[in-house]
């Protein structure tokens, strides 16, 4: 094969009958022009020679050396990365292709890419040799710093003391309890320094981290000290009782039970003496074993019809009653019962105390 044009192979090829013995028989002979294209393909062709009826089939394919390129391989490039040969590779028509970074014929030339600002989100670019960096902002990071950055995920968390922290753009954002403020929920709310101190009526106030605490004074009570303790009584229900009605329930029981007196003398008074001086003893042995009953009357008037006594007459023996009767029975009362003593008693009732 030679190549006696630009562009063209010459090929011929001569068959002979290899014998044994020497010399070889010739038998046929093929030439042809073949294209010179150096693209890596491949190609079939077909010779034939009509004088013996010979067949020859050729595939061919042509490329060129290494660093040279183009179809006639009349190219030459090789790829350099260095600031004295530049920085490119070579394409296939063998043509220098710049790396990203550089300019110029030989690629030796650096681009400025910050004068493009690729920088996003207020980053600061930074030029370098054949490329750049982006310094990102707190809350941004990438490449370009063009992704956000959440801070919520983030360990240790960035809300503290219970706070509930959201996530924005660049940022976040934290929502602290009662009696905590700063950007982390980290500073305590000193109340008792508010323009509107949260104790009243002259209460004292003591801050804690978090909260604080009222020390009121005697008359009042509560959180604020905004409740007058001297003027309503509190039940564990909540309900508070006015002054008056709590006094009236002490007096209304009171006149109940001089009423339940009275019955009882009625009912035991064969059994029981009520003597004039406003004391009930139970006379009864059995009883006694059990109970010491007791009851005085306080501030009993007598009736103006008072039976007449005898001067003579032991003053603390009862007029009415004669020592000689069975004491179980009912005594004879004239004008002065035990009924003008409850009406009495129902009269006034300022004073009495109950013994058993």
């Amino acid at each position: 094969m030679n190549f006696p044009n630009p562009g063209q192979a010459y090929v011929k090829v001569d068959v002979v009958d290899k014998d044994s013995f020497p010399p070889d028989d010739p038998m046929s002979k093929f030439t042809a022009s073949l294209p010179l294209i150096a693209d890596n393909v491949r190609r079939d062709m077909e010779l034939i020679s009509p004088a013996r009826h010979h067949r020859l089939s050729i595939t061919h394919w042509f490329t060129c050396y290494t660093n040279f390129y183009r179809q006639d391989c009349n190219t030459y490039c090789v790829a350099q990365n260095d600031d004295v040969n530049g920085h490119y590779t070579c394409d296939s028509n063998g043509r220098r292709v710049c790396m990203i970074g550089f300019t110029g014929s030989l690629c030796d030339e650096d681009i400025d890419e910050c004068l493009m600002a690729p920088c996003f989100n207020e980053s600061t670019c930074v030029n370098t040799i054949g490329n750049f960096t982006c310094q990102c902002p707190p809350g941004f990071e990438g490449r370009l710093c063009d992704e956000d950055v959440d801070e919520c995920s983030k360990f240790p968390p960035k809300c503290r003391n219970g706070g509930n922290c959201t996530n924005t753009l660049g940022s976040f954002r934290c929502t602290c309890p009662t009696g905590l403020t700063g950007r982390h929920c980290e500073q305590d709310i000193d109340e008792c320094k508010l323009a509107a101190p949260p104790c009243r009526n002259n209460g004292s106030c003591q801050n804690s981290f978090g909260g604080f605490s009222c020390r009121c004074r005697p008359a009042f009570r509560g959180r604020h000290c905004e409740i007058r303790a001297e003027a309503s009584v509190g039940s564990t229900t909540g309900e508070v009782w006015k002054l008056p009605v709590f006094i009236g329930i002490p007096v209304a029981a009171l006149a109940v039970v001089s009423i339940v007196i009275v019955v009882i003398c009625k009912r035991k008074s064969s059994r029981r003496s009520c003597s004039g001086s406003g004391s009930v003893r139970s006379t009864d042995a059995a009883s006694n074993d059990y109970y010491n009953t007791h009851v005085e009357f306080g501030s009993i008037e007598e009736p103006t019809k008072e039976p007449t006594e005898d001067p003579t007459e032991d003053p603390t023996e009862d007029p009415t009653e004669d020592p000689t009767e069975d004491p179980t029975e009912d005594p004879t009362e004239d004008d002065y019962t035990i009924a003008d003593k409850a009406e009495t008693l129902e009269n006034d009732y300022s004073t009495i105390t109950l013994y058993e």
